[in-house]
């Protein structure tokens, strides 16, 4: 389970990198940690949030690393999506997919100028607006890895949590 979860976080983060480099923005990897807050829980999860945190740093060139934090605090939105009742559907997925760029990249461009932050904001928009459409497709997709390969899926986990056996 191990070397799938290293395999995949590795595939979306030379993803992610190669298409920044190339102007565009698409946070993968917030989405990819969303999922395994929600299915594995925080605990289990701070530790490759973290250890993608230091990767985007490194691999960004990053004088302050922003991404440690950001991506911690990611799990916060999806524990509290987790919570709600009504959150079993995924198209219900919108809403999240829409918080996660603004949780990962405000902090990150407060930390240059206003000036920056301002040129920035309508470029937010757009990407908010694409994650909203991503995250609920890459949770079928990661579903759809994780039940071939007999892991816990996103889908399962509201029927977990009403029988008590979730984490």
């Amino acid at each position: 389970m191990i070397a799938c979860f290293i395999l995949v976080s590795m595939f979306l983060t030379v993803v992610e990198i190669s298409l920044r480099s190339r102007g565009l923005i698409l946070p993968l990897l917030p989405c990819w940690i969303f999922y395994l807050s929600v299915v594995y829980g925080w605990k289990k999860t701070t530790g490759i949030a973290l250890l993608l945190g230091v990767t985007m740093d490194l691999l960004c060139g990053c004088s302050f690393p922003i991404h440690i934090f950001t991506y911690n605090a990611v799990q916060i939105p999806a524990n509290i999506w987790l919570k709600r009742v009504e959150s079993d559907s995924f198209a219900s997925l919108l809403f999240p997919g829409a918080i996660l760029p603004l949780i990962v990249y405000i902090p990150q461009t407060l930390l240059t100028t206003w000036q920056n932050f301002i040129y920035f904001l309508p470029y937010l928009v757009s990407i908010c607006l694409v994650t909203a459409l991503l995250l609920p497709v890459m949770i079928l997709l990661l579903d759809s890895l994780a039940n071939l390969l007999s892991f816990p899926l996103y889908a399962n986990v509201k029927l977990q949590m009403k029988r008590g056996d979730y984490l």
